[in-house]
């Protein structure tokens, strides 16, 4: 592996740049940090492609884009992870580069973030390192708290509360959310926001009625969103301190449920509610990545589905929910909202005024 190559420490050496530029507190540096963010993923996915044997060359004098390296990887078989948030980080990117943008401090830290679990997962997975010993070779000790490094969760949040309270509180309620979804049975990074948001009051509600919480704990979660969306629309003169004091008074006892296996079980109405939703942002995704022909090809059969593309459906949902084997009422919901997605999706949808492909039993 490479990881020793200029491509790999400058990837690094640009990320922990990013941070820096951050802590600085200076708006007109965070866009220069978004700009080495880019750039360091960019590196070293290209590094990537050199471990692969793969050029990295369009000609003598010219690299590929990162668009390039998405398509090549690919074709490798290699995941880039969290790959979504990075199109849109290359795409604000660009906007900062050709229309002078000037974002704020919390859209910056997102992007550092989101790049941090991008290398997380990049780095073990490709080269074999763990990014909390191969970071601190880059970036300065004092810096770590606000990565996650070297930090209890109270550490980072105080870390980042010095340096931009609404930043921290939204980072806290990110943080909280997380914890919370973590204790559905399936794979809550793959839940839709919309599905994610309705589960998070019901877990709130598990975890007092299995005493992890008194009974405050819904007012207290639903202070804590509140602050959160203060703090996201740039709300002034709020009591920042108060809302991360909220976030604190629960970590002990989600830590208290986790270490007890706690795990949040949607009831079967929940269950069906939920599956209709997983079928659309499986509907909107296959949309995305499926070339125009054979989406019209798959849809030329309605209202039945491919039986690939539906063993695809019905496993993702099945490990979505955590479930081994999804019963009718559900596979029904899960097609039904398929369908309503597809309907909803120009030039997709039902071809005549008020036609509706329904699903298929």
């Amino acid at each position: 592996m490479s990881y020793k190559s200029p491509l790999f420490t400058g990837a690094l050496e640009l990320y922990a740049q990013a941070v820096e530029l951050y802590a600085s507190k200076r708006q007109r540096n965070y866009k220069f940090a978004i700009m080495h963010l880019a750039n360091a993923v960019e590196l070293i996915l290209k590094d990537a492609l050199l471990d692969l044997g793969q050029s990295i060359y369009k000609h003598p004098k010219e690299t590929i884009g990162i668009w390039d390296a998405f398509r090549l990887l690919d074709q490798h078989g290699v995941t880039v992870p969290r790959k979504p948030h990075i199109e849109l980080l290359i795409d604000d990117r660009n906007t900062i580069q050709h229309r002078f943008g000037f974002p704020d401090d919390q859209p910056t830290f997102y992007y550092i973030d989101e790049v941090g679990k991008f290398l997380r997962q990049f780095l073990a997975d490709r080269y074999g390192l763990n990014f909390g010993d191969e970071v601190p070779n880059y970036l300065d000790t004092k810096y770590l708290p606000l990565i996650g490094l070297a930090a209890t969760p109270k550490a980072k949040i105080t870390a980042m509360f010095e340096l931009s309270p609404a930043t921290a509180v939204v980072e806290a309620y990110r943080d909280l959310e997380g914890r919370l979804l973590s204790f559905t049975p399936g794979k809550e990074q793959e839940l839709p926001p919309s599905l994610a948001r309705k589960l998070l009051p019901r877990i709130i509600d598990a975890l007092v009625k299995g005493k992890f919480l008194t009974d405050e704990g819904p007012q207290k979660f639903d202070q804590l969103a509140k602050a959160r969306n203060a703090a996201a629309h740039g709300k002034p003169d709020q009591n920042w301190k108060q809302a991360i004091d909220l976030y604190l008074s629960f970590l002990p006892s989600l830590e208290e449920a986790a270490k007890n296996s706690f795990v949040y079980h949607s009831s079967p109405a929940e269950q069906i509610v939920g599956a209709s939703e997983i079928g659309a942002s499986f509907a909107l995704s296959w949309i995305g990545r499926t070339a125009p022909d054979a989406i019209r090809e798959s849809l030329s059969r309605a209202p039945a589905l491919p039986k690939d593309l539906d063993a695809h459906l019905l496993k993702h949902a099945s490990g979505v929910l955590g479930v081994e084997e999804l019963d009718g009422p559900t596979r029904k919901a899960l097609r039904a909202g398929f369908w309503k997605a597809i309907e909803a999706s120009p030039p997709f949808g039902a071809a005549e005024p008020g036609a509706s492909y329904g699903p298929a039993n």
